[in-house]
């Protein structure tokens, strides 16, 4: 089984760029002046996301270029599949961005400046953040509940990078409703909530996912085990 996703909700290459901006925008922190979440958000779709995006495009559901969400096998496909995409895309940013350097020190050396320590300054607090203990130990539950389920012999494919913006539009609620019910039922669908936000952890319970283990109100683990129907 190659992929999930049902060919009417799969993307055209030419739309990543669209959806890596939903998703970098939909992450920038919501408490920041708007100029730097902007910024922050540009850098992340275009380094971070898009490239991304495009490794797994056959997993990629998307409704109206404005929700998008992965669901990929568990072990996930090596990124080697794509990495023409990939190369051609990072070729194209750096060309981009050295050019912009070029055209900001004939204006003023200091924008120039500026604009080249921006850059490395902002992937390092990303890179920091993405790959901190705290995020490792997050993830150590749902790792745990793979293993369990590839024990039992179950395929498992997990849920991953949902994003909708402009949030609270309905765009994630569309998605849902277009993908879930044409899933097949006869594999577990696993994820892992970026945070407890109670419209997100609906998103997943709404789609037929339930909080793993059931007790812990505290966990982010989502589940939904094979040969549940979702209505």
């Amino acid at each position: 089984m190659l992929t999930l996703i049902p060919p009417h909700l799969r993307p055209h290459a030419r739309e990543i760029p669209k959806l890596g901006w939903a998703s970098a925008r939909a992450f920038a922190p919501a408490s920041w002046p708007r100029p730097l979440a902007m910024y922050t958000a540009a850098v992340m779709a275009a380094f971070v996301y898009i490239p991304l995006l495009l490794a797994r495009i056959e997993y990629l559901a998307s409704c109206h270029r404005h929700a998008l969400v992965v669901i990929r096998p568990d072990p996930p496909p090596p990124l080697r599949r794509h990495a023409k995409l990939m190369a051609g895309w990072w070729a194209l940013i750096f060309s981009v961005y050295f050019a912009a350097l070029i055209l900001a020190a004939l204006v003023s050396p200091v924008i120039s400046w500026a604009l080249f320590a921006a850059l490395p300054v902002t992937l390092l607090c990303v890179a920091v953040s993405e790959f901190s203990r705290e995020r490792s130990n997050r993830r150590q539950p749902l790792k745990q509940l793979i293993a369990h389920l590839h024990q039992g012999g179950h395929q498992v494919w997990t849920i991953e990078n949902y994003a909708a913006w402009p949030i609270r539009a309905g765009h994630g609620s569309r998605l849902r409703d277009e993908l879930f019910p044409r899933l097949p039922t006869d594999v577990d669908l696993v994820a892992l909530a970026r945070t407890r936000d109670p419209a997100l952890i609906d998103f997943y319970k709404k789609a037929g996912l339930t909080i793993w283990p059931d007790h812990d109100e505290t966990s982010r683990v989502m589940h939904r085990p094979a040969n549940l129907k979702v209505l």
